[in-house]
């Protein structure tokens, strides 16, 4: 179990972007965490979630995953994911229809540097491919969700450096090359 929180102060910056969490067959994971972001604060926040050990042969063999995220800016929650995830039951078909063994990634950008209408947003909507699907939601002003389904690894490495390259283009604190590979 992994309990994590996150506290962003006004005029602070917070890149977080871990490796992938990568389940064992036959793990049950519970994670849970908890982001606040004061108003003047900038937050990049990535987490990404394989399907297991993909080379060892482990696709979706995990017992369980039990994730969730509550993200609030300025006081007030604007953002709350939940998902429990089971292979022996429905959960995992919205992961799967697209890509048997699809990788998945949640971000979330708070910022007042760019608006819903910036050139940036449409260079991201463009990392789509056969390969990617990435989808972007506006949470509020100044804040948004960026979804990212991949069908391997090597994809969702690309498809997240190419979304650092175009966000480092505005965020200073944000460095163009991811750390996982």
């Amino acid at each position: 179990e992994v309990c994590q929180s996150f506290r962003v102060c006004e005029g602070a910056w917070l890149d977080y972007s871990p490796a992938m969490l990568i389940p064992q067959k036959q793990s049950r994971i519970r994670q849970s965490t908890r982001i606040e972001v004061e108003g003047g604060g900038e937050l990049f926040f990535r987490e990404i979630l394989a399907p297991g050990r993909v080379a060892h042969g482990e696709v979706f063999q995990y017992k369980e995953i039990d994730w969730e995220c509550d993200l609030h800016q300025a006081g007030r929650l604007i953002a709350r994911e939940r998902f429990r995830l089971r292979p022996d039951d429905a959960s995992i078909t919205p992961l799967k229809a697209p890509f048997p063994a699809a990788f998945f990634a949640t971000c979330y950008l708070i910022t007042d540097r760019c608006c819903s209408d910036h050139g940036c947003w449409q260079k991201i909507q463009a990392i789509n491919s056969p390969h990617v699907r990435l989808g972007v939601s506006t949470l509020i002003q100044d804040g948004w969700s960026i979804k990212i389904l991949t069908d391997d690894s090597l994809n969702m490495a690309k498809a997240c450096n190419e979304l650092r390259g175009i966000l480092s283009g505005l965020l200073p604190g944000l460095t163009h090359s991811d750390r996982f590979h």
